[in-house]
């Protein structure tokens, strides 16, 4: 069974100078972007744990890029069911919830209809994923366990499935890390996680083990968290064989192309509605349109028009840029077609 919840962790505060920072909270809202490229060929020096370190990822590449979206889990198909969540990841019809507050980050489960299974599913933890506590320190250290359930039936069998997480977390160095963009404070966190997802099947009143299903996932993770309020997400997260001495993937956040509008200065006298939609937008401002162009996430326009009134509905479901000039001046907003 796949993992779906994205655990994810964000800062808040930057520092100008190289120093030992606190890591005091996450400021990932609802509907924030993050995107984040992902190089499965990247190596450098990790280093043993310390303090005052210095990391080159400047090399780094983009082979691909996720977006990543939070949104409101009222507006999900599954909400009842986790009402303790006040964010969530995904889509209305499937999406993994979290509760997030002042003092910690924690997965909840998920809720959504899987296709491969054809049918509705819900995994709600009964013992919570605590991914993060704040504040974080250097050499701060937690070992945190989760565990839920889901319940199917596949090609008339009865189906019990369970996912158990074990998580081993040293914040075990601090330092400073270069990326393509700039040059952050961060600290370091290593992390251990040991997750099993079995699966188990109703024979004859016994539930028998199918061990074809299960998964055992014991890979290294080193994430580094930085207070810069412009990193909706960790600057770096590293899996990393001990064995082999070798990174097997790093997620990094980079930030729009220079051909795609910022999202930041949005403005109160111009709207777009329905957002978000499947069909049609209307553009709400009393000013004079001159023209609306709409950008996917890799900074390519996919739609002009002239007119308040925008067919969408040709437009794949994804999140997207909509910037809209007038005779006053250009205002951008966030887009997201169902």
């Amino acid at each position: 069974m796949k993992k779906l919840l994205p655990f994810i962790l964000i800062a808040s505060l930057s520092l100008s100078s190289y120093a030992q920072i606190t890591f005091n909270g996450i400021n990932l809202n609802i509907g924030d972007v993050v995107l984040q490229a992902v190089d499965t060929n990247f190596q450098t020096a990790l280093l043993s744990p310390g303090s005052d370190l210095t990391w080159n990822f400047a090399g780094v590449h983009g082979q691909r890029t996720d977006t990543i979206v939070p949104i409101d889990p009222t507006t999900t198909n599954h909400a009842s069911s986790f009402p303790n969540s006040n964010i969530a990841f995904g889509t209305p019809e499937l999406a993994g919830y979290s509760s997030l507050t002042s003092s910690e980050f924690v997965g909840l489960g998920f809720g959504g209809y899987i296709d491969a299974l054809s049918q509705d599913l819900e995994l709600i933890y009964d013992i919570p994923d605590t991914s993060i506590i704040f504040p974080l320190n250097y050499n701060d250290s937690r070992t945190a366990y989760a565990w839920g359930e889901a319940f199917a039936n596949v090609q008339g069998q009865d189906v019990r499935m369970s996912q158990s997480t074990q998580r081993t977390q040293n914040c075990d160095a601090w330092g400073v890390v270069t990326t393509p963009h700039d040059t952050y404070d961060v600290l370091r966190v290593q992390e251990l996680e040991i997750s099993i997802d079995s699966v188990f099947v109703l024979i004859f009143g016994q539930e028998s083990y199918q061990s074809d299903y299960s998964t055992f996932d014991t890979t290294y993770r080193y994430s580094f968290y930085t207070n810069d309020p412009t990193i909706k997400y960790p600057l770096l997260e590293v899996k990393y064989d001990h064995n082999a001495d070798t990174i097997l993937e790093t997620k990094w956040v980079t930030f729009l192309p220079n051909n795609t509008p910022s999202i930041s200065d949005n403005s109160s006298e111009i709207s777009i509605y329905p957002n978000p939609s499947s069909d049609y937008i209307n553009i709400d401002t009393k000013e004079n349109l001159v023209e609306v162009k709409i950008y996917n996430t890799a900074g390519r326009v996919v739609k002009t028009s002239q007119n308040r009134n925008i067919n969408i509905s040709d437009l794949p479901s994804s999140l997207y840029f909509v910037k809209i000039n007038t005779m006053k001046g250009t205002y951008r907003e966030k887009l997201l077609v169902k």
